[in-house]
């Protein structure tokens, strides 16, 4: 009888130390990412280079060699493809970088993050008009631009890129 009542009391008293356990944290959900602002948004886009120059000489030299390259804007992501199969779909990124905009001088830093320049941190000026943006950029050990121009041995890039398409909004994750 000892036994049994021993056994119901351990019983019991596991029972009751279970049910006094603290449930578990509930989640905490994702971060709110914050807003994007409307300079950054004008940007988005798929663009096509009319023009890009390092250091004073031109880098595509023809209309094939244009239609190799996009590059991508969304939401301050700055991303490089470059089409391996003319004729067909078959970009491969040649890098992703993080943009931050200053609207108010009109200058702008990227900071690669991921491709053939990870780790490479560049900055420059910005002109924005319709469906075309001019950038001029260099590294970031060196001052940063002050005009459009990409002369000989200075290190800058000088591109020209025209809107081919406008990104308004991503598709819906699909419900989980």
């Amino acid at each position: 009888m000892r036994a049994i009542v021993l056994s119901v009391l351990v019983i019991g008293l596991c029972g009751s130390a279970q049910s006094q356990t603290p449930p578990a944290p509930a989640e905490s959900p994702a971060p709110t990412p914050p807003p994007v602002p409307a300079e950054v948004k004008a940007l988005n886009g798929f663009w096509k280079p009319e023009s890009i120059k390092f250091d004073g000489a031109e880098q595509l030299p023809n209309a094939t060699a244009k239609s190799l390259m996009t590059l991508v804007i969304k939401d301050g992501e700055y991303r490089m493809y470059y089409n391996t199969a003319p004729g067909k779909d078959e970009h491969i990124r040649i890098f992703t970088a993080d943009m931050k905009l200053d609207p108010a001088t009109k200058t702008f830093e990227l900071a690669v993050r991921d491709g053939q320049k990870k780790g490479l941190r560049m900055h420059g000026v910005y002109e924005a008009s319709g469906s075309n943006l001019k950038i001029c950029y260099g590294p970031a050990d060196k001052p940063r631009p002050t005009a459009f121009d990409a002369p000989k041995n200075s290190g800058y890039f000088l591109e020209l890129w025209n809107v081919e398409k406008r990104i308004t909004s991503l598709p819906a994750k699909p419900a989980q």
